[in-house]
């Protein structure tokens, strides 16, 4: 593995110190930090209390830093001699304590080596205190006893109640139990994973089975109607039709088993290697619904001749047999794995750039793509099972116009931007005689206005060409399986982030080139006075759904940090991040990443953790329980809107941070909000708000100006936050702007954040403004609580989270023009709530409902 470095590694059966080969490993990069080169093995299967000595062979020429070990935080390191040696074996010892975790062993270089052999790397048991370690195996085994003896007692209130089955949380948490126990009784030869693992798996089972106990004794003591009540839909094999920006599929209730009914539906689940696919019939139970699966694309789907191979005919029965299960298929098309029959026809079809290998313009890879979809859509156009089509995989791409086949386009692209060649030099402060002479810049911001021009121009050429080459894709696709909707898995926190803009990615270019918005997104602890950064999702959520209303796909939801180590992590996090993500527009998500341990981040995945699974499981059947009022909510008419502006993501470096400062303001504020972009300004079709934020965009197109002009004309307001907004125009040239902008309110950036909040709410003229929560103890508008009140006819629905790390006790103050009279219940617990007296518990969701109005 190689981490920016110039190092490589292979076998070599030359020199060898025993058998057949050693291991050569170069490295041509000088010491810097997180530039290496290394190999490397997870061990797991060690024991507690037990020295284990870690020996490898070695040989150097050259050698500069290297060293063998690994471990937690890579803390345990035996570093090699330097310069020229001949073999010598090399040793460290390692204590695995009371936690026997995974040990990842490697061989890693840190500096310049010319050459590093390797060979008979060993790790081995050396020693032990057999007496603690007795103890810690014998209390895992009593723990695992006491959760196999409280699973056996839940099955016999399930047998003696036979109702309760139907209740499918509880059976949940009944799937759960079973299938870790099971696991953790397995062999050590087939368990793959540590002792660390085991214990805590063995631990979150007792936690699901608690949750499962607690359930059932609430359930025995509910009427039939609460029952029906919690009765969750679960999805028909068949056809997903888009509807206002939300799924919608037939279901069937456990209640009413024979009566289809076609609803709006929350689709989650896993993805996406072989282990997604044997589990499809174990899927329903946990609560998912949904997965990704990546089959290998056209490198295994395509022959030479166009022929579909066997291996993709035989994915059909993969079709069935998940529709069998009740389970809906994304299906990844993964061109990244490109066929070396294409390389080995047109070799020069492989200088793409980024995470697109290949030259998206070459002739040879168009045809290639071409046969490949158009013989794939209709062979799986009618199967039931099947979801979409994810385009790509984290998409990338900037080689557009560095070769002869998209030199053209970008020679156009140019004509077309500025008309004459005058013009141009004028702006790039340059001296060319055609278009024709015009080079395509060079990756990376220029320091100079006249270069960052020129830089600009090529960077909306590559969006607007990789994009277009995704609807290319899509309309490929569309053509022979026109009912299936299609998807790109593009990285969205790189929106705002300026040192990525090379990456060819604009999501509103995206989503028009497909049917659902899609994305790779996540949120992680931090460490800080919130729990987690909830804006990770629901911001880049919300901005996708406000470009087309389309459903947002996360189809690779990092809900655990990747290679996360055998440590809780907290399930109220997952549960808050997969319900938080439903009422913001994510009608679909598959997370990352349902596999056995392995390379690529696989490690430590929500997998290997039963309460996590349980707290997916739980938040999805509560999103498709309640999924009419999390549509209403989804559908509810936003109050005001924040600018979305390219040029000024590639100018203004503080607009990133000034849209995700307010659109936190906005959220804790109970403002419904949404995004307008400049495109949807300058067409005239956008979400019909009041109120338009200006977030230090302070570079927009003329057409914006103008349309912006039109919206204040009509009775729309502004809010400028920050200096200079629309100031200059896209190519950093100032502006006037019109007297029609003397009114639009000014917001400062300087206040702290409660502050901003307060002062955004100040602008809103009295009889606009929402409800206010606040805080009983302090009197003050709350903090860190996301709400918003949304008016359905005869009820109102308030759903709330408190995302501070303290509990907090609130009252939703009047708004103008009518309140909810002050009793309201909880419809994900069936608590009656006091709205003088909202008890917050740290990141747990509520949704209160309140069935009659009142002045």
């Amino acid at each position: 593995m190689v981490n920016s470095a110039q190092a490589s590694g292979a076998l070599d059966t030359q020199v060898k110190h025993s058998g057949l080969q050693s291991f050569r490993m170069t490295n041509a990069s000088g010491f810097a930090p997180n530039v290496f080169g290394r190999v490397y093995q997870t061990i797991n299967g060690l024991r507690p209390y037990t020295t284990y000595r870690i020996s490898a062979w070695v040989k150097g020429k050259g050698v500069g830093g290297a060293w063998v070990g690994g471990g937690p935080g890579w803390g345990l390191r035996q570093h090699f001699p330097q310069g020229d040696f001949d073999w010598r074996q090399v040793s460290i010892d390692y204590d695995t304590g009371p936690a026997a975790g995974d040990f990842e062993l490697m061989i890693l270089m840190e500096s310049q080596t010319t050459a590093l052999w390797v060979d008979d790397v060993a790790m081995k048991e050396v020693g032990a205190d057999v007496v603690k370690r007795a103890a810690a195996e014998r209390e895992m085994q009593t723990t695992l006893d006491d959760e196999i003896k409280h699973l056996a007692r839940v099955q016999q209130q399930l047998a003696a109640h036979p109702a309760l089955r139907r209740d499918r949380y509880i059976m949940l948490g009944v799937a759960i139990a079973r299938r870790f126990l099971a696991r953790v009784q397995l062999p050590s030869s087939a368990l793959r994973q540590s002792e660390a693992w085991s214990q805590l798996q063995v631990e979150e089972v007792k936690e699901v089975l608690d949750a499962t106990d607690r359930r059932i004794q609430h359930a025995s003591h509910q009427s039939v109607s609460h029952a029906s009540a919690n009765d969750v839909p679960e999805p028909l094999p068949g056809k997903v039709t888009i509807h206002n920006g939300v799924f919608e599929t037939a279901v069937v209730h456990a209640s009413h088993p024979l009566k289809k009914k076609k609803q709006p539906y929350y689709f989650g689940g896993y993805g996406h290697f072989g282990q997604v696919l044997a589990d499809l019939p174990n899927f329903p139970a946990l609560g998912a619904s949904l997965i990704q699966e990546d089959p290998g694309g056209p490198a295994f789907f395509i022959n030479p001749d166009g022929a579909l191979t066997k291996n993709a005919h035989s994915f059909v029965d993969t079709l069935k047999r998940a529709a069998k299960d009740r389970m809906k298929l994304d299906l990844l098309i993964s061109l990244h794995y490109f066929p070396p029959w294409v390389v080995k026809q047109a070799p020069d079809v492989m200088n793409g750039g980024g995470s697109i290998p290949f030259n998206i313009d070459h002739p040879a890879a168009r045809d290639m793509i071409q046969k490949y979809l158009k013989a794939l859509a209709p062979l799986l156009k009618n199967e039931p099972a099947l979801f979409s089509f994810c385009l790509s995989n984290e998409p990338t791409y900037s080689a557009s116009g560095r070769d002869r086949y998209s030199r053209p386009l970008w020679v156009d692209y140019l004509r077309q931007r500025h008309g004459t060649i005058a013009a141009l030099n004028a702006l790039y402060g340059t001296h060319y005689d055609s278009f024709d002479k015009v080079p395509v810049p060079a990756v990376g911001m220029p320091a100079e206005i006249h270069a960052q021009r020129a830089y600009w121009d090529w960077v909306r050429f590559n969006q607007k060409h990789f994009a277009a080459w995704h609807h290319w894709l899509s309309q490929l696709l569309k053509a022979g399986a026109p009912n299936i909707p299609t998807h790109a898995k593009i990285m969205v926190f790189y929106t705002f982030d300026r040192g990525m803009l090379h990456l060819g990615v604009d999501p509103e270019l995206f989503c028009d080139a497909t049917d659902i918005a899609g994305c790779d997104a996540y949120a992680f602890p931090t460490g800080g006075d919130e729990v987690y950064n909830w804006q990770a999702d629901e911001l880049w959520y919300d901005l996708l759904h406000s470009f087309n209303d389309q459903p947002v796909f996360n189809s690779e939801n990092h809900i655990i940090p990747d290679n996360s180590a055998p440590n809780h992590f907290p399930p109220e996090i997952t549960r808050a991040a997969i319900w938080q993500g439903g009422l913001h527009h994510q009608g679909a998500t598959t997370i990352w990443v349902w596999e056995e341990e392995g390379p690529g981040g696989l490690n430590g995945s929500v997998y290997f953790r039963p309460a996590n699974i349980y707290s997916v499981g739980r938040a999805l059947l509560d999103l498709n329980r309640l999924s009419p009022e999390v549509t209403a909510i989804n559908q509810s008419q936003p109050d005001i809107a924040l600018l979305y502006s390219m040029p000024s993501i590639f100018w203004e470096p503080d607009y990133g941070g000034s849209v995700s400062r307010l659109y936190t303001a906005l959220r804790y504020s109970g403002l419904r909000s949404t995004f307008v972009s400049e495109r949807q300004l300058q067409s005239g079709h956008y979400a019909k708000v009041k109120w338009i934020i200006v977030p230090h965009a302070t570079h927009v197109e003329s057409g914006t100006v103008e349309a912006l002009q039109a919206f204040v004309r009509h009775g729309g307001r502004l809010i400028f936050a920050g200096d200079n907004d629309l100031g200059w125009n896209e190519y950093h040239q100032p502006r006037t702007l019109p007297a029609a902008f003397n009114q639009a309110a000014p917001l400062d950036l300087k206040l702290p954040d409660q502050a901003l909040a307060a002062a955004l709410r100040g602008l809103l003229p009295h009889g606009e403004a929402l409800s206010i929560l606040e805080d009983v103890a302090t009197g003050q508008p709350a903090w860190h609580v996301e709400y918003q009140v949304v008016n359905e006819g005869q009820i109102t629905l308030i759903p709330m989270i408190n995302y501070s790390t303290k509990a907090q006790t609130v009252r939703l103050l009047p708004a103008p023009g009518g309140y909810p009279k002050p009793t309201a219940v909880d419809l994900l617990t069936g608590e009656k709530v006091d709205l003088n007296r909202i008890t917050l518990d740290s990141i747990v969701p509520r949704l209160l409902q309140v069935t009659t109005l009142g002045p």
